[in-house]
């Protein structure tokens, strides 16, 4: 065997990939230079701020474009619609407050630019969009970036290399470096010498922020990394090197030679699962679905039925899918196709959980009417329409086969920029000041309304000062609604009174559309 392969009994041999030089082109150095101060920006404005991850993102997103054109990737329609979810994710952060979905969002983000550059320089596993998204993930994340992670370094010492220019300008930062002490010395007995040359020092210093300059000088050695990154994963693929580390050949080898449990092992257990989930629902049908119907089981509040249960219903809906993809992976084939038995066990086992999925929706909806929203409560009804639609492909799957990664990660992509762009926490809002308004609850919880972003201020606003509910108006509870809405007002931050550019930095990177229209609703 070649001394280059390595082999395992469950994955296709891999095979260490034969040095490929750098080669750089004309705009290779200026779009280093430029994902240098890119790094820069992302620590001068705090990447994870509302505001700035916008800026920063469509920043990213123009100048990787202008490099990829000019080296001659034009973009397609399957790149146009990966550029598309790259600009709607990044909208959230400019329409909408902070909320905790952040974190989550930019990371979605950094992947969905990753994918978007790999399509438009032609370097995706496959022509289209399947199932093998997740070996362009772990390409695209891990494998381009940090195989060509040096060649920021590379491209800078090329240019300065093959120029005149550049080798002067080399020579010229390395001098200015060394000759820095001696230009502080001689600066500070200038200033000393002379009071006016002292005034003014003073105020160039004030004026260039100079007493920032080791903040910024640690905020570019910071940049740098992050530089190295997004310059390695652009360049590697814009220049095809070290893009095919992991195939479609490798990943259909590495399956292939996963097939290995024998069939009755993973029948018997299987068989053994179904028969359980059949028995309880037959056992607990009445009480199961009765929420279908909106109605209680005799002996129980609404938030005792919809937690008993619940969260085991969820943790059994994952299991599930882990089980499937377990099967699926592992187990041996008749003639290279999926075993019939196999199949029609995956599958009943995927209706049941299609079954306890809608029944946990069910449960979640009675009790969101009888105790409205809040942000838990939207995120796991999410998950569940995300879990539903999940399983009901794969029941399609089982029926008729065909590629369902591609309809699965679309359903995904699709339901999360939903969720993002939905403005969350205004629909919990205005939908809990409707309820509480119409009668349909008897209490409104402030304490939850008021730890939710600027979204809810409109709404929070109306109901203290312009509701039109007459059993709210003529209720004794009307001042206290009036006297707690606006003490939760008095309390939240100002950031934008005084105008977006009004020289304060975290106002800046705090701004967003939603914030800037809600300080209406603050006392003055």
């Amino acid at each position: 065997m070649n001394e280059n392969m390595i082999q395992s009994p469950y994955c296709a041999p891999y095979t260490r990939p034969t040095r490929q030089p750098y080669a750089f082109a004309a705009g290779d150095v200026p779009f280093a230079c430029f994902c240098l101060a890119l790094g820069f920006l992302c620590w001068e404005w705090q990447l994870g701020a509302v505001f700035s991850n916008f800026l920063i993102l469509m920043i990213a997103l123009i100048g990787t474009a202008v490099y990829l054109r000019a080296r001659g990737l034009r973009q397609t329609r399957r790149s146009a619609c990966a550029l598309a979810v790259c600009i709607l994710g990044a909208l959230p952060f400019l329409l909408y407050d902070a909320t905790p979905l952040g974190p989550l969002l930019l990371l979605f983000d950094l992947f969905a630019c990753l994918y978007w550059v790999c399509v438009t320089a032609g370097a995706s596993v496959e022509a289209r969009l399947s199932g093998f998204v997740l070996t362009d993930w772990a390409n695209q994340v891990f494998a381009v970036p940090l195989s060509n992670f040096l060649g920021f370094f590379a491209g800078i010492k090329s240019a300065s290399k093959n120029t005149k220019r550049g080798k002067s300008v080399l020579i010229g930062a390395a001098g200015l470096c060394v000759a820095i002490p001696i230009i502080i010395g001689v600066t500070s007995l200038l200033i000393r010498a002379d009071s006016g040359f002292e005034r003014f020092a003073d105020d160039f210093s004030k004026w260039a922020s100079l007493d920032d300059i080791g903040v910024y000088l640690l905020e570019l050695l910071g940049g740098i990394p992050i530089a190295c990154y997004i310059f390695g994963a652009v360049y590697g693929n814009s220049h095809g090197r070290y893009t095919a580390l992991l195939t479609k050949e490798s990943a259909e080898q590495g399956l292939a030679r996963a097939h290995r449990i024998p069939r009755p092992a993973i029948l018997a257990p299987l068989a053994a699962l179904c028969a359980i989930y059949i028995l309880f629902m037959a056992v607990m049908g009445v009480y199961l679905f009765s929420a279908f119907a909106g109605e209680l089981p005799d002996g129980f509040t609404y938030a005792e039925y919809a937690r008993k249960g619940f969260f085991e219903l969820c943790g059994v809906a994952a299991i599930n899918l882990f089980i499937l993809a377990f099967a699926y992976s592992f187990a041996k084939r008749e003639a290279g196709e999926y075993p019939k038995g196999l199949r029609l066990l995956t599958g009943l086992l995927c209706v049941t959980t299609e079954l306890l999925v809608a029944t946990a929706l069910s449960k979640m909806l009675l009790y969101i009417g009888a105790y409205d929203l809040s942000r838990l409560r939207v995120y796991v009804l999410w998950f569940l329409v995300l879990l539903f639609a999940c399983f009901a492909i794969l029941i399609v799957w089982h029926i008729r086969p065909f590629d369902a990664g591609r309809p699965i990660t679309v359903a995904a992509v699709c339901l999360f920029l939903a969720l993002v762009l939905a403005n969350t926490d205004g629909l919990i809002a205005k939908y809990n000041v409707w309820q509480y308004e119409n009668g349909h609850t008897k209490s409104i919880d402030f304490s939850m309304l008021s730890g939710l972003s600027d979204a809810a201020l409109p709404y929070l606003d109306d109901l203290a000062n312009n509701t039109r509910s007459e059993h709210i108006l003529n209720s004794a509870a009307h001042e206290y609604i009036r006297k707690s809405v606006g003490e939760g007002l008095e309390t939240r931050p100002r950031y934008y009174q005084r105008g977006m550019l009004s020289g304060d930095g975290d106002r800046f990177r705090r701004w967003n559309i939603q914030s800037a229209m809600a300080q209406k609703y603050l006392p003055d």
